[in-house]
């Protein structure tokens, strides 16, 4: 759902169809039949025509990974075994 000022929500659907575009350029598509007739606002996602990989491969900066080790079985992260977090969550009710 999308929210479109504070008294207006709108429900949002995403459909995956393949259409034809024609030589007088005219998007053709086939709709599901649950979709009714009129006009309804759309937005269409081309691929930019170029094929293969992307001329610069992307390449995050980021360090490399931390190994903490293997994880203690006996942990565990229930709200109950933190005392303070349980009671915050309990005042905020």
């Amino acid at each position: 759902m999308v929210s479109n000022q504070l008294s207006e929500v709108l429900i949002v659907r995403t459909l995956t169809a393949t259409a034809t575009v024609s030589p007088d350029h005219t998007l053709m598509v086939q709709v599901p039949e649950d979709i009714p007739p009129g006009t309804h606002q759309v937005i269409v996602v081309l691929p930019d025509g170029v094929s293969g990989p992307p001329s610069k491969p992307f390449a995050a900066d980021w360090p490399p990974p931390y190994d903490t080790g293997p994880a203690d079985p006996n942990m565990t992260f229930r709200r109950e075994d933190f005392p303070e977090l349980a009671a915050e969550l309990e005042s905020a009710k």
